[in-house]
């Protein structure tokens, strides 16, 4: 009898819910169609990809070396502007202004 009434509730639970697993199944289908494609194209094109992965993942490299050392062109710029500033504005509660009459931002055609 115990068993009669768990396929009784299994029946229920089904008849409920039948719209809502037919749904997700055609959804699970559609998604495993997608993924089938795509699987067929990586197998087809491994190689290729393989190869555009590497070169993406060298452009990446380069680009953070790039810009590691544009940072540490920054640290002599840093300790330049301050020295223009001068120790009291440096670390005093106004502003730090760096007065133009002093600096020199090179210009094509033109001298410092």
């Amino acid at each position: 009898m115990e068993l009669v009434r768990k396929v009784n509730i299994a029946l229920s639970q089904y008849y409920t819910y039948r719209h809502g697993f037919s749904d997700a199944f055609d959804k699970l289908g559609d998604v495993l169609q997608q993924v089938g494609a795509i699987a067929q194209f990586y197998l087809n094109h491994s190689a290729q990809l393989y190869h555009a992965a590497q070169a993406a993942r060298a452009a990446v490299k380069a680009l953070g070396d790039t810009a590691d050392e544009m940072i540490g062109m920054l640290e002599p710029i840093r300790a330049r502007l301050l020295g223009l500033v001068g120790p009291a504005r440096a670390n005093g509660d106004e502003a730090a202004v760096i007065e133009a009459t002093r600096m020199c931002l090179p210009m094509p055609g033109g001298k410092c």
